[in-house]
């Protein structure tokens, strides 16, 4: 796992501690955005280049924080979210 990855990994740990509960709207949409960029990052990791960085497990937690904060903020929820789309392209060699 690459540096900036790690560094990417901890502010997201961090940031998960918080209880979606206790997010302010502004909070909310940062890490939505966020969370948003990582897991776009993470499909393409794991789908495109077959190469994941994080666990399944890993993976799942930041689907699933992403989909606690939309439900609770559903008036933010990003063009770009993860819960409106599946996977990533396939990787290149695939008929």
């Amino acid at each position: 796992m690459s540096a900036s990855t790690a560094s990417r990994q901890q502010r997201r740990e961090e940031a998960s501690l918080q209880p979606v509960d206790t997010l302010t709207e502004e909070e909310a949409r940062a890490e939505l955005a966020s969370l948003a960029e990582e897991i776009k990052r993470h499909d393409r990791l794991y789908y495109t280049d077959a190469a994941p960085e994080i666990s399944d497990a890993d993976y799942d937690a930041l689907r699933r924080r992403n989909t606690e904060i939309e439900a609770r903020f559903p008036e933010l929820i990003r063009t770009d979210s993860p819960t409106r789309r599946v996977g990533a392209a396939p990787a290149a060699g695939f008929a």
